[in-house]
C-alpha cells in the first residue's frame, strides 16, 4: 500500500485510489 492513503477500511490493497 505506497500508492496514497487508502479508499476505505477492508478494501483491498489491489485497488489504489485515486
Amino acid at each position: 500500500m505506497s500508492r496514497g492513503p487508502p479508499c476505505a477500511a477492508g478494501t483491498s490493497p489491489a485497488s489504489p485510489s485515486p
